[in-house]
């Protein structure tokens, strides 16, 4: 009897040791879920900070799930400035959001160019330009900065090829001008632009730097072809000494105007006196002739050529047209005629 109630103990004690160890597993199982789901959605959740469901979580500041976050927000308005067209609409944005400034599509102004935005209209402005970077912290209102437009209109001035685009810029703004690729003129050279179709006025080169002010039509500047030989001749008043005597003279003139914008001018200068007498009853002739020969360089502009000393003071001025140059050689104008 005793042996068989040792056996029960000791059976019951083995039993015991299993139930001990199998409630220990379940006690440990609980306490963990306790853990985890305590406070329910509201709840600190030390396996997994920074779940949005912790009044501590400061993890991911800005969010929309935390405490400290600021939802305050702003609006963001552009004055178009009495363009025509569809203006920007207006934002509302969280503060501190960066924006890029609107590219001024959609809406214009006559006469003007969009140069993008500026603030403060009654006050120190602040400029910004178009598709710039802007941190929104408060309501602002943009207004459209318009800048006053030039128009430059390019006229081929009876040549030939495509005319070059005009091209309209804010007011102040240097231009390059077009170089004349393209254009042609039977008997003439591009040489470059002009304010007046006769090139008499302002000129500028081909591929030069010019800077708009106003609307200005620029025409091609054709240099007349030159070179070559050219000759006059001129009479200047003949002059009388008394009944019995006149005197005539006479001019001959020959141009030589080389490819190296060197010339040689050759002027034959003829005196003829025609003398009364009584014994023949006729005039009675003596001639008498000198020649001065100039040499020098010479540039032709559009229509007008000079004549200069190899040092470059200006001799003699005459206009080009077509095949005849009028010229004023110190003795009068003469006109010389290409041979």
């Amino acid at each position: 009897m005793i042996v068989l109630l040792c056996e029960q103990v000791i059976k019951k004690g083995f039993v015991m040791k299993k139930m001990a160890k199998f409630l220990g597993i379940i006690a440990i199982t609980a306490l963990i879920a306790f853990v985890t789901g305590c406070g329910g959605d509201d709840g600190f959740d030390p396996i997994n900070p920074g779940d949005g469901r912790n009044p501590v979580d400061d993890y991911n500041p800005g969010d929309g799930n935390n405490p400290s976050d600021n939802h305050t927000t702003y609006t963001v308005t552009y004055n178009a400035m009495g363009a025509i067209g569809i203006p920007p609409t207006a934002l509302t944005v969280n503060a501190g959001t960066i924006i890029t400034l609107h590219d001024g599509s959609g809406f214009s102004r006559s006469g003007h160019i969009f140069n993008g935005w500026y603030t403060n209209i009654a006050g120190t402005r602040t400029d910004y330009n178009v598709g710039a970077s802007y941190t929104v912290t408060s309501n602002v209102i943009f207004y459209a900065n318009w800048a006053v437009a030039n128009t430059v209109t390019f006229d081929i001035n009876n040549g030939r090829g495509e005319v070059p685009s005009s091209q309209t810029v804010i007011t102040g703004t240097s231009i390059m001008l077009p170089n004349g690729n393209g254009l042609s003129r039977t008997g003439f050279t591009f040489g470059g632009w002009n304010i007046n179709t006769s090139g008499s006025g302002t000129n500028y080169d081909s591929g030069s730097i010019f800077t708009v002010n106003n609307n200005v039509t620029l025409f091609a500047r054709w240099d007349a072809n030159v070179e070559g030989a050219w000759s006059g001749v001129h009479h200047p008043t003949s002059s009388a000494s008394g009944t019995n005597l006149i005197i005539n003279y006479k001019h001959t003139y020959s141009l030589s105007l080389r490819t190296d914008s060197t010339f040689t001018l050759s002027d034959l200068f003829v005196t003829s006196r025609y003398m009364w007498n009584i014994q023949t009853n006729r005039y009675d002739l003596t001639e008498t002739s000198t020649t001065t020969t100039t040499n020098g360089i010479y540039s032709v502009t559009g229509n007008t050529i000079r004549l200069m000393s190899n040092s470059g003071t200006t001799l003699y001025t005459g206009t080009i047209s077509g095949n005849s140059i009028s010229i004023s050689l110190g003795k009068g104008t003469t006109t010389l005629t290409k041979q």
